[in-house]
């Protein structure tokens, strides 16, 4: 039901059960692992559980999960793209924070709540992905980075990024519906 690995710098590949439910805060922080695939079983990923996971180059989440601590993904400077399945409802705080190859996320349709600073320092993101069932993103959502955010327009999601393009100088809002960071 629960897994850890703390502080194994060795650890470079796992295969995670079938029966697993949960990752304990910081079970792989540190380690090696380069790819990483989610049982459907698993419904929750503690917090920092990979954090500072460098190796990590790619991510496959299961159809069950439903929560993803802060800073789950914190600093996995090789992982470049993610995609979350619409069965997570909230990305906590700084998720995939300073993850430095990130290039391309999509959240699928599904996820209500984005907290803060989720992809801030992901200083390569050039385009992520947002549903229309988001009813609150938190601030900081790409914090030091360029990405073009993509996302439907009549939603929550375009209020919010009108609302922050005025507050900001020099950012635009453009008419496809994407938002541009000066």
């Amino acid at each position: 039901d629960f897994c850890s690995a703390i502080g194994n710098k060795f650890l470079t590949k796992v295969t995670l059960p079938e029966s697993l439910r949960y990752i304990g805060d910081y079970a792989f922080f540190q380690t090696r692992i380069g790819t990483i695939t989610f049982p459907n079983t698993l419904t929750k990923i503690g917090r920092e559980s990979f954090r500072n996971v460098n190796m990590l180059k790619n991510v496959t989440f299961g159809t069950g999960l439903n929560n993803i601590g802060s800073l789950a993904f914190s600093f996995c400077n090789n992982l470049t793209s993610v995609t979350i399945p619409g069965n997570v409802k909230t990305l906590y705080a700084y998720v995939f924070r300073g993850c430095a190859a990130l290039k391309t996320v999509v959240i699928e349709e599904g996820l209500d709540y984005i907290s803060s600073y989720v992809f801030a320092d992901c200083s390569a993101l050039e385009s992520i992905t947002l549903p229309a069932s988001i009813t609150k993103i938190n601030s900081g959502l790409t914090y030091n980075s360029s990405a073009v955010i993509n996302y439907y327009e009549g939603t929550y999601v375009a209020e919010y990024l009108a609302s922050a393009a005025a507050k900001i100088k020099n950012e635009t809002l453009n008419s496809l519906g994407e938002y541009v960071p000066a």
